[in-house]
């Protein structure tokens, strides 16, 4: 049986309990048989957390002969004090046991941004780690600027050797360069427009010469949508041409909706505390697949939350926002912003506050979750970021 991709590694886990990460204990992805008419189990995710700054997720595998569940994968993530992975251990069952697969260790500077990235492949024949990937990023003052370096494993896997480097300029524009038998030489690059509406963004290839483009997106966005646009450049008729899209729809609380693109489409489900409880993918209008999270929080805990109140002023905010709280929060609290994917944005914690203040620093114009854990549980609210 083909196995899709499995379902993505969740990575931003809280030093609380998982009673107050708001994270699913589980997920677990259906496929859709047409021919019996059903849902049928493929691959599943069980999170836990046996220490407060690790978490192992379990990768399962339905086998449909035996009718059960198979160990797959095991992936193991330590984090720091300020809740960054800085060392993941994969390892993938074989003869009844796990092995290790692939290790990840990651660095930061002061401010909390990833300087470096190293990744390791297990060579079970001579019982050592090869080297697979390595990437540096070096920044300067200005917030947006860094100079990332990609570092490919030598032919014995022992040394590693340069392979290309990025450099981008204030998140608006990068260059791509290759390092070849000692030379280095321009690859591609991306320029970034801000619109009346959103965002352009050009990719251009280099033949040494002259850049040319090759494709583009484009970004346009209000309050409860975003679509982003996929073209090619034709060179037959010198224009663009579209090739996809992707249509992004939001419900008054800020989440994820459904997402409609040129190919199919995703439905999301959410519970009355803003927990993703499935979401389904369908293709010409036939569904595909789907996911469905399970959590272990105490819903009375979630009741209580839900008498808590948050509010953000200004809201949409341009350079900063202010977050007011009904009552005092005690205990160790959390702030996180994150983007349309999930993507976390800002993460800070506290011992314990009433109020606070939040600049856009990394935020470009468009729709995120700010979502408070505490003692008091878990409160989502939307931010909208305009120019």
């Amino acid at each position: 049986m083909r196995l899709i991709k499995l379902l993505p590694l969740i990575l931003a886990v809280c030093s609380f309990s998982l009673l107050f990460s708001q994270n699913p204990a589980q997920i677990t992805q259906y496929l859709w048989n047409a021919t019996q008419d059903s849902w049928q189990p493929h691959v599943r995710e069980i999170h836990t957390q046996p220490a407060s700054q690790q978490e192992v997720v379990l990768s399962q595998i339905w086998d449909a002969d035996q009718r059960q569940w198979r160990d797959w994968t095991r992936t193991t993530t330590d984090f720091n004090a300020a809740h960054q992975a800085v060392h993941s251990l994969m390892e993938k069952m074989q003869d009844g046991d796990f092995v290790p697969r692939l290790k990840k260790q990651f660095e930061f500077n002061e401010k909390g941004k990833l300087t470096l990235q190293t990744d390791f492949l297990w060579d079970t024949e001579k019982e050592l780690w090869d080297n697979l990937y390595k990437e540096i990023r070096v920044y300067d003052e200005i917030p947006g600027n860094c100079v990332r370096t990609i570092w490919k494993p030598s032919q014995d896997g022992r040394e590693w050797q340069e392979d290309e480097f990025y450099i981008i300029r204030e998140g608006a524009y990068s260059v791509r360069f290759s390092a070849e038998n000692g030379l280095v030489a321009e690859r591609d690059k991306w320029v970034s427009h801000a619109t009346d509406e959103g965002k352009e963004e050009i990719l251009y290839v280099s033949d040494q010469k002259a850049w040319s483009p090759i494709s583009k997106k484009e970004i346009t966005k209000n309050k409860f949508s975003s679509l982003l646009s996929f073209f090619e450049f034709s060179e037959e008729n010198q224009g663009w041409e579209q090739s996809a899209f992707e249509n992004t729809y939001l419900n008054a609380d800020g989440q994820i909706q459904n997402i409609q693109t040129n190919t199919g489409g995703t439905t999301f489900h959410y519970d009355a505390w803003g927990r993703l409880l499935e979401k389904v993918r369908s293709r010409s209008d036939a569904q595909v697949s789907k996911e469905v999270y399970e959590y272990t929080d105490d819903v009375a805990l979630l009741q209580k939350a839900s008498e808590f109140d948050m509010i953000l002023f200004p809201n949409p905010m341009k350079e900063e926002v202010n977050i007011r709280f009904s009552e005092w929060i005690p205990g160790p609290c959390v702030i996180k912003v994150m983007d349309l994917q999930g993507k976390i944005i800002r993460h800070q914690s506290f011992d314990s506050m009433n109020a606070l203040r939040i600049d856009r620093q990394g935020m470009a114009a468009g729709s995120y979750q700010l979502q408070l854990i505490s003692s008091k549980g878990v409160k989502n609210r939307r931010l909208l970021v305009t120019d």
